[in-house]
This record gives C-alpha cells, structure tokens and sequence, in this order.
C-alpha cells in the first residue's frame, strides 16, 4: 500500500475528505519525524512505538568480549501485541528463538570452551549490570560476598555453568537495556514483581540458564506490549 492508498483507506475509515486525511497523515509524520529527532519514543499503545537505534553493547561471537554498537540514528517501528495478533497470532517461542543472543548455541558451546578467568567474570558483570556486589553474589553467583571477592581478587577456575550464565547473562542485560533505555530501569524491573512471572522477582531466576531464559521471554512479551 502506498501513500496515495493510504489516504485514500484512511478517508473511507474516518468518513474525512481525502484532502482532510493526507492533512492528517501528513501532520502525523512531521510531528513524529520531529520527535525521532529529538530523540523521542513515540509509542502508540496497541499498535506500535518509532524510535530511533540507540547505541548498545552486544557480545563478539569470536572472542567474547563486548563490543560497543555505535547509534546510526536509523529510524524503526516496532509493532506491539495487539496488533501484530490481529495479522497473526503471537508466537513468543519464535520470537525469542530470533533475539535471544546473537550467539548461536553452537557458538555458544565453543565459547564455553575458552578460558575465562574468574577476576575477568566478576569484573565483567559488575560492569555490565551495575549490580552491587552482594547483589552478584547472592542472586547470580550464589555464593557469600566474601567468597566472590576472592573469585574477584584472584585467578580461580570456574564451571562451564558459570561460563554459560555470564554469557548469558550479559546479553540478558543487552536486551533490558535495549527495552528499558538503561541499566537503572532494567535493574530496577529486575527486582520488581513481574506479572508473566507469577509476581515473582525476576532476578531470583538469574542465576541459573533456564531462569534466564524465562525472563528473556518475559522481555519479549514486554517488548511485543503483552505485559509489563
């Protein structure tokens, strides 16, 4: 559907003129255009938001380490719950199955293969989630403080468990930060009662694979508009 047949659905909807409607249209898209680029979000409930690509930390698939994704300012359209279902029903497992790391579960097992000492886990996560290091300790690592300052200070071997949850893990914060706009917000979420998870706390998941998958599922199901 082009422009011309936009306005001309948009008339026959809103029983408006065509010269009315492309009005309409028209204004709509300065108004959004000029809130893009102020770097507004503009979210139509229901429907779908524009906003523009930000800046984000993503995983490089060959050595692990993060990698800064500098802002192309692009514009984008995300469509929500309510309507991506009236053109299809929602398949959340597909969903994720897309966006859940850029790492492929191959690429993931070869990654569990490679040496990571546990100052550089530690040090990593800290920076990447913001959490303090009780925090890390308790609900990720589950270990006392006092421990993982040990595993912080010193050169300690650790599991391919742990190797898999800080892989994890760190693009678990990719995808909050990404729907939440910062690190605070998507902290703050993490500790806050989430209705798709039975109002349990989602960062009592964090500490296990399985536990970070279903909170990355219930990111998809805020990010599609289906909760919050």
């Amino acid at each position: 559907m082009n422009k011309q047949e936009l306005i001309k659905k948009m008339a026959e909807e809103s029983k408006l003129t065509k010269a009315d409607s492309q009005k309409a249209l028209d204004a709509f898209v300065k108004a959004t255009t000029k809130a893009l680029k102020k770097g507004d979000k503009v979210a139509l409930v229901g429907f779908g938001s524009f906003s523009i690509s930000k800046s984000r930390i993503a995983t490089n698939p060959q050595t692990g380490k993060a990698i800064k994704i500098s802002s192309a300012k692009i514009g984008k359209f995300k469509a929500m719950f309510e309507a991506a279902s009236t053109i299809s029903e929602p398949n959340y497992s597909s969903a994720f199955s897309d966006v859940q790391s850029p790492i492929s579960k191959i690429e993931l097992l070869n990654e569990l293969d490679t040496a990571i000492d546990s100052r550089s886990i530690v040090n990593d996560l800290s920076e990447v989630s913001n959490l303090p290091l009780k925090v890390l300790a308790e609900h990720v690592f589950e270990m006392t403080p006092k421990t993982l300052t040990s595993y912080k200070t010193q050169n300690k071997p650790v599991t391919k468990r742990t190797v898999e949850v800080y892989i994890k893990i760190k693009e678990l914060y990719n995808k909050g930060i990404e729907i939440f706009e910062s690190t605070e917000k998507f902290n703050s979420w993490l500790s806050t009662p989430a209705y798709g998870l039975g109002n349990k706390i989602p960062i009592s998941y964090i500490s296990s694979s399985t536990g970070i998958d279903l909170i990355f599922e219930e990111l998809i199901r805020i990010e599609f508009g289906a909760t919050a």
